[in-house]
C-alpha cells in the first residue's frame, strides 16, 4: 500500500490549511508523499533534502525545499 494511502483518512479530516514537514522526502522520488500531499490538499509543505535535484522534485506553489 502506497504511504499517502495509508495518510489519507488523516489529511481527509482537516477541515482548513496545514502545514506538512517532509524530512529525507527525497529518499523516494517516485513516492514523494510530501509533493502530492501539496498538490492534492490544501496544505503547505516544507520538504528537507540533504541531495536536492531538479530530478527529485517538481515543486508546487506551496513546497518550500530545505
Amino acid at each position: 500500500m502506497e504511504r499517502l494511502e495509508l495518510l489519507r483518512p488523516l489529511l481527509n479530516s482537516f477541515k482548513r490549511r496545514f502545514t506538512v514537514l517532509d524530512i529525507g522526502s527525497g529518499i523516494e522520488p517516485y513516492q514523494n508523499v510530501g509533493q502530492q500531499i501539496a498538490r492534492e490538499y490544501d496544505a503547505v509543505v516544507v520538504s528537507i533534502e540533504k541531495d536536492w535535484t531538479r530530478e527529485k522534485f517538481v515543486l508546487s506553489p506551496r513546497t518550500m525545499v530545505l
